[in-house]
């Protein structure tokens, strides 16, 4: 009987489980450690995806591990050491889109080309050409 006594009291108790309440306290304050953990596996990514030739995708990675810390060496470092090779993917990516006629999206691309490569003449010669054409079109409209 007492354990009849005990079930309806502990029924009546909210039940809070360690794991269940785990998740809802991490998210709710991130820790340094988990954050860094975080940017390690971004970095991480990176590097596969550029041992696995996806230079697109080791650019998102490494815009993803800057966009939460800006001064991320290693990720700035691997960003330098393939600028031209990332600069010229998203150049040609920027080209199809040109060629869309997805001015604006072109226009990013070629902004993003050019902050790896500010040199590149090709990128900054087609930005200006679809910057001139959506003015164009602007006023038409």
């Amino acid at each position: 009987m007492a354990q009849a006594q005990r079930h309806p009291v502990a029924a009546a108790r909210p039940r809070s489980s360690p794991v269940a309440s785990a998740p809802l306290k991490a998210a709710q304050t991130p820790s340094v450690r988990d954050d860094a953990a975080g940017l390690a596996a971004l970095l991480d990514a990176a590097h596969s995806a550029l041992h696995a030739g996806d230079h697109r995708l080791a650019y998102e990675k490494l815009q993803a591990v800057l966009a939460r810390d800006p001064q991320h060496a290693a990720a700035r470092q691997l960003l330098h050491d393939n600028a031209a090779d990332l600069a010229e993917l998203l150049h040609h990516d920027a080209m199809q889109s040109y060629r869309r006629q997805q001015l604006t999206e072109a226009i990013g691309l070629w902004d993003q080309v050019l902050e790896l490569a500010p040199e590149h003449a090709l990128a900054r010669d087609y930005r200006q050409r679809a910057q001139e054409l959506q003015a164009r079109l602007a006023k038409i409209q």
